[in-house]
């Protein structure tokens, strides 16, 4: 499927959250693997591994790449939802995948395959689950062919991203934290993620309320988050980041 690269929302050409892919195959499986301009294989919770837009678009241009991806960041404010094999070979819609792309009503586009949607959406992550490496999970799926196959990202994944949106939705990421979060909770409410009402963690901060740590400063400003999203103690952490970054 080509990429209309002129449909891809302008906010997400700003970020330095870029990387390319390819469609191999992994244990009889196809997936599709991050890789950078140079060649050598991505990852979508590595930084370092991020790329430009420009960068990414220019490598794909000269070859090599099935496409170009976005990496959603647990700093950023975006939030994404996949819903695979949800278009019939007639293009009509599965019924529960309709009603969330109605309900999310942001931008969203056909993915490569053809037979899915990705949605890009601003929204929190709206539980608290931590894993064994002491990082939290920022992925979660849900799996029922036929009816709703969904999985919902807030960070340490990357979305292809074609540009071939639906029409009659938005052009723009929109901003939808309480609408996802009630999908949210009807799709995963047997996980028991709710026990408690745990607050959430996805935000531009580490810990909303608190300073932000240098690392994550300076992912925000090498991806061109906005201070003034930013909490009153951010933007003095980061105007003071900015007075004592060295000019090269």
């Amino acid at each position: 499927m080509a990429v209309n690269f002129d449909a891809i929302p302008e906010e997400l050409k700003a970020r330095n959250q870029w990387v390319l892919w390819k469609q191999i195959k992994r244990a009889g499986k196809l997936t599709k693997v991050p890789f950078q301009p140079n060649g050598i294989e991505g990852d979508s919770s590595d930084p370092t591994k991020w790329v430009s837009y420009a960068e990414a678009v220019e490598a794909y241009n000269k070859g090599g790449f099935d496409g170009i991806g976005f990496t959603f960041d647990s700093l950023d404010p975006y939030a994404g939802v996949d819903l695979d094999d949800c278009i019939s070979a007639d293009g009509t819609f599965l019924p529960e995948a309709d009603n969330v792309i109605y309900e999310l009503d942001s931008y969203c586009e056909i993915s490569p395959s053809g037979k899915g949607i990705k949605i890009f959406l601003k929204a929190k992550i709206p539980v608290s689950i931590p894993k064994k490496d002491g990082k939290y999970q920022q992925g979660f799926e849900s799996k029922r062919p036929g009816i709703l196959e969904i999985e919902v990202y807030y960070g340490n994944r990357f979305f292809t991203l074609t540009g071939n949106r639906l029409p009659n939705y938005p052009a723009t990421i929109e901003e939808r934290n309480d609408k996802l979060t009630e999908i949210f909770k009807e799709v995963f409410k047997d996980r028991n993620y709710f026990d408690g009402e745990s607050e959430p963690i996805h935000s531009t901060n580490e810990n909303i309320g608190e300073p932000l740590s240098s690392d994550a400063a300076e992912r925000l400003l090498a991806a061109g988050q906005s201070v003034i999203d930013l909490s009153e103690a951010d933007k003095s952490f980061i105007c003071s980041t900015l007075s004592h970054t060295p000019k090269v």
